[in-house]
């Protein structure tokens, strides 16, 4: 495996859709609830997803969409999590479904594959970090933790 970030997703992605089951989503139909158990992953195969956090009956606090080439709840699954967002099929939709049992039990075998997942994770945990020093940047008003425990 070369140290190239394309050839890596790629190597990832490949070996994950080698041991998923692809399932269908007719527009409308909800993959997953957030609060739900995550029970595997998704790989977005072809279509649209949106992804969203309900906040009750009050307004939606995100929303945005995802196509083909999206894997998501790889962090739920594999804290054995519940799912922090809803997912929903804007067009008709397909995704390859790894059960959670099934992604461990091959995690364990292939150790490379997890070093990837790994790696994928704190690049995710990176890019949140960078996502909120963005909006901490854009709200020089907004009072900001100190980490004596005050605020400024």
């Amino acid at each position: 495996m070369a140290d190239d970030p394309s050839s890596f997703a790629t190597d990832l992605w490949a070996s994950l859709e080698a041991i998923s089951v692809v399932r269908r989503y007719e527009s409308g139909t909800l993959l997953f609830e957030q609060g739900e158990s995550a029970s595997g992953i998704y790989l977005i195969q072809k279509g649209q997803v949106r992804l969203w956090i309900p906040e009750g009956s009050g307004p939606i606090i995100l929303a945005t969409s995802v196509a083909s080439g999206t894997m998501l709840a790889l962090s739920e699954a594999i804290s054995e999590g519940t799912h922090k967002l809803s997912a929903m099929a804007l067009v008709q939709t397909e995704a390859g479904f790894v059960p959670r049992e099934t992604l461990m039990g091959y995690l364990r075998e292939h150790h490379k594959i997890c070093l990837q997942v790994v790696r994928t994770l704190s690049e995710d945990l990176h890019g949140l970090y960078h996502s909120f020093q963005r909006l901490n940047l854009a709200h020089p008003r907004s009072r900001r933790w100190q980490p004596d425990g005050g605020t400024q």
